[in-house]
C-alpha cells in the first residue's frame, strides 16, 4: 500500500521542490516547444502536406525547423534538467499530483488555432500547465476523475510516478476507484 501523510506534512515537505521543478519546468515549456517543433519538423520534411496538421503543430514546425544546433542542445538541456527536478521529488515522494486541467473543461472548437501564435500558446500553457510535463520529462502519469464541477463535467486528477514505475500508478487507480468508484459515471 501506498504510504499515507497528512495535508500539512506533505505540503512542508514538498513546498521547496515544487518551486525548483515549477520554475524549471517554465523554463523548458519557454525552449521546450521549439525541439517539439525539429520533432515534428523530420516527419514533415519528408514530404506531408500542410492540411496534415493543426496551425499550432505546424507553428511549431516552422519554428523547430528555424533553430541552430547549439539552440536546441539549449532547449534539450533545459528540458533534462526540468525533468531530473521532478526526478529528484520523485524520489522522496510516490507520486506528485496536480490538477488535469488548469480551468474547467472547454467546448470543442471553444480553443481556436487560428489565433495568433503567441497568443494560442498562451491560452494553451493555461488550460493544460500541468500534463506537459508528463510528455516531456517521460514519466509515467495517469489521470482520473475524482471529482466534479457544478455543471457535473469530470475533474481530472493528475498523477506522475517514478521512472518505470507505472505499477504505483494502478495501484493508485486500483484503490481510488475502489474508495469512490467513478467507473460506472462514463
Amino acid at each position: 500500500r501506498l504510504r499515507a501523510h497528512t495535508r500539512d506534512d506533505l505540503l512542508l515537505a514538498t513546498e521547496t521542490s515544487l518551486q525548483k521543478i515549477q520554475a524549471r519546468v517554465q523554463a523548458a515549456r519557454l525552449v521546450g516547444r521549439d525541439k517539439i517543433g525539429v520533432a515534428v519538423g523530420k516527419v514533415v520534411t519528408r514530404g506531408s502536406k500542410l492540411d496534415a496538421f493543426e496551425p499550432f503543430t505546424w507553428e511549431l514546425v516552422e519554428r523547430g525547423l528555424q533553430l541552430t544546433a547549439g539552440e536546441l542542445l539549449m532547449a534539450t538541456t533545459v528540458l533534462q534538467t526540468a525533468a531530473y527536478a521532478l526526478g529528484d521529488f520523485l524520489v522522496a515522494h510516490d507520486v506528485l499530483l496536480t490538477a488535469t486541467l488548469g480551468q474547467p473543461p472547454k467546448w470543442v472548437g471553444e480553443l481556436d488555432q487560428r489565433t495568433p501564435f503567441d497568443e494560442f500558446e498562451d491560452q494553451l500553457s493555461r488550460y493544460v500547465p500541468y500534463t506537459p510535463v508528463a510528455n516531456f520529462s517521460g514519466f509515467p502519469a495517469m489521470t482520473v476523475p475524482l471529482h466534479r464541477n457544478a455543471a457535473g463535467l469530470p475533474i481530472g486528477s493528475h498523477f506522475m510516478a517514478r521512472g518505470g514505475d507505472e505499477a504505483t500508478l494502478f495501484q493508485l487507480a486500483g484503490q481510488l476507484e475502489r474508495a469512490q468508484p467513478w467507473f460506472d459515471d462514463y
